[in-house]
């Protein structure tokens, strides 16, 4: 994962407004987010599951990250939010699911987490989810979601360069 020292939030609209690859954009997310949060995750929605992406756990790589696989056939906070199509905030509810989750980014469950989706075309592609941090993660929502509003249009970016060069 490329790290690039301190982000700003004027660091990470000038990143996202000229990413190559999305691969660039979850590292910008992943990098800006974990100043401040104790743990921050990607997730991407394929099918009828989660997969690990990106992650960080106290400043930290999550190793093996990406082997982690949450299946929809349960009760998960991923499947809500993918369902949904919409944010979740609180504590992670004690279903074998979301102790996979909780397993893959390090094992210790937290307080209260937030989960937000990234839309792209009308569907979830993305989860981003985010725990500890100085301030209570709901008073930082309108703020993630702005994060995230940008982060869809720099997926989108890429989606509309991968159609020009094809036409």
């Amino acid at each position: 994962m490329r790290r690039v020292g301190h982000y700003s939030i004027d660091l990470v609209s000038q990143t996202l407004a000229k990413v190559d690859d999305r691969e660039e954009i979850a590292d910008t997310l992943v990098g800006y987010l974990s100043q401040e949060f104790k743990r921050v995750a990607l997730f991407v929605i394929r099918g009828d599951a989660a997969f690990g992406w990106k992650g960080i756990n106290r400043g930290e790589g999550i190793r093996d990250f990406g082997k982690v696989v949450i299946p929809f056939m349960g009760q998960s906070v991923l499947k809500t939010v993918t369902d949904g199509m919409a944010y979740y905030l609180g504590s992670i509810p004690d279903t074998a699911e979301n102790m996979v989750m909780i397993s893959g980014m390090g094992g210790e469950k937290p307080s209260a987490a937030l989960l937000l989706p990234l839309i792209v075309s009308g569907r979830v592609v993305m989860i981003l989810y985010v725990d500890g941090g100085e301030k209570e993660l709901g008073e930082r929502f309108m703020e993630l979601h702005r994060l995230l509003a940008k982060a869809v249009l720099a997926f989108e970016i890429l989606i509309f360069r991968e159609k020009i060069l094809m036409l």
